[in-house]
């Protein structure tokens, strides 16, 4: 705020002087601007405080043990999350995929998840803002990958906003995950794919799980979940 204040004035002299002093059009949108900045940060801590403590509970022990995860597919997966909180627990207790896996090469599905105050916001932005079309997935190759898109009138898979990907640790538990950097493949003048981050883990061979950051709201400590499923889709 200290530095958006006097901004703010400089722009308002500015318009005021092109416009003859007549509109103070800055002066009446500014209580409009504050209250969507402060909706959109409410939003954003709520957002964060919903993913739960970043330490495993043991409540959640018997729900996420090691043979439930190996029977967990993704409809089973959202029918027993019923809030961030739920699906942080499961993140903390599953490990991290191999980039050389034979398993996890290859075009996954995507499922953005409905859970957290921001689900909606993160569908628009995955789905409108982020690539050519509707988010569908991924398709992950050794040390790299790429988001798959949707068009309105074609069930083909176009492929974009690529990504480096290795293994490291996470901002969440300091524990091994898929990290998944957007930066050395997009420019900095696409702050949606080139802020982009997402921490991945393996539920089972059949089921990857993911949390998705973007800097200017925060990165992954604020993240959106999804899950990845080997697509259905046949390549030629």
């Amino acid at each position: 705020s200290c530095i958006s204040l006097p901004f703010f004035f400089l722009l308002r002299k500015l318009f005021l002087k092109a416009s003859g002093n007549k509109i103070d059009m800055f002066m009446l949108a500014w209580p409009l601007v504050g209250f969507l900045t402060s909706s959109i940060g409410l939003l954003l801590v709520t957002n964060t405080l919903q993913s739960g403590r970043l330490i495993k509970d043991a409540q959640y022990d018997e729900v996420f043990s090691s043979s439930a995860r190996n029977r967990m597919t993704v409809d089973t997966l959202k029918s027993s999350l019923s809030s961030k909180r739920d699906f942080t627990q499961l993140f903390l207790r599953c490990p991290a995929p191999s980039t050389t896996d034979s398993e996890c090469a290859g075009p996954y599905d995507g499922h953005l998840l409905d859970l957290g105050v921001c689900a909606p916001l993160s569908k628009f932005i995955s789905n409108r803002l982020f690539g050519p079309g509707d988010w569908a997935g991924k398709k992950f190759e050794e040390n790299a990958g790429t988001n798959l898109f949707l068009g309105a009138a074609s069930n083909t898979p176009v492929e974009a906003k690529r990504f480096a990907c290795c293994v490291e640790n996470s901002v969440l538990d300091n524990q091994p995950i898929l990290s998944l950097n957007y930066a050395p493949y997009n420019k900095i003048i696409d702050p949606v794919a080139w802020g982009m981050r997402d921490e991945i883990r393996k539920v089972n061979s059949n089921l990857l799980i993911g949390c998705g950051g973007l800097a200017v709201s925060g990165g992954v400590r604020n993240f959106a979940p999804f899950a990845l499923v080997p697509a259905k889709r046949k390549e030629k």
